[in-house]
C-alpha cells in the first residue's frame, strides 16, 4: 500500500467484533478479498464469509477469482475478479474500478440485491438450533 502510494486511499484495519465492522462498513466504496490459491481455498472448500459481510451492506467485491468466490460473485454485476496471487492483476483491477465511480456505485446498487435468497446470520442459528434440537430429541 505504501510502496503504490496508496495510503490515502485503503486503510487496513485490525481484527476488530463483526459489531464494529458492521459500523465501518458504510463508510466503504469497495470490499476487498485477497483470497490466495492454497489448496483450502481451491479444492477443499470454504465459506467466504468476508464476501457476504461485504454484499450485506452494498460493498461492491474485489475478489480473487477462485472456485471459493466465483459462485457468490458475477463480473460487474456485484464485483469484480482478479487473478489470485498476482499483484499486478490486483493492482491493475484496483485502478480500473476506482477510476470508474459511476459504474463502481451501480455495481454497489445491486451487491445488497445478490444476497436475495440467501439466509441471514439469524436464519441460520435458528436452523441451526432447530437441528440440534431434534437431534437431542432423537436420544
Amino acid at each position: 500500500i505504501q510502496r503504490w502510494n496508496l495510503k490515502e486511499k485503503v486503510r487496513v484495519l485490525e481484527p476488530i467484533s463483526r459489531g464494529e465492522l458492521y459500523q465501518f462498513l458504510p463508510k466503504y466504496d469497495i470490499g476487498i478479498a485477497p483470497f490466495v490459491r492454497t489448496f483450502r481455498n481451491s479444492e477443499q472448500g470454504c465459506c467466504p464469509i468476508k464476501l457476504l459481510d461485504y454484499l450485506s451492506h452494498g460493498l461492491p467485491v474485489l475478489a480473487s477469482r477462485l472456485e471459493i468466490t466465483e459462485p457468490f460473485l458475477q463480473e460487474a454485476v456485484n464485483g469484480y475478479f482478479f487473478e489470485a496471487n498476482s499483484h499486478i492483476s490486483f493492482r491493475t483491477s484496483l485502478a480500473e474500478i476506482l477510476s470508474d465511480p459511476p459504474d463502481r456505485t451501480k455495481v454497489s446498487v445491486r451487491a445488497r440485491d445478490s444476497l436475495q435468497g440467501i439466509p441471514s446470520w439469524d436464519e441460520y442459528s435458528m436452523k441451526l438450533l432447530e437441528l440440534y434440537q431434534s437431534l437431542s430429541a432423537c436420544r
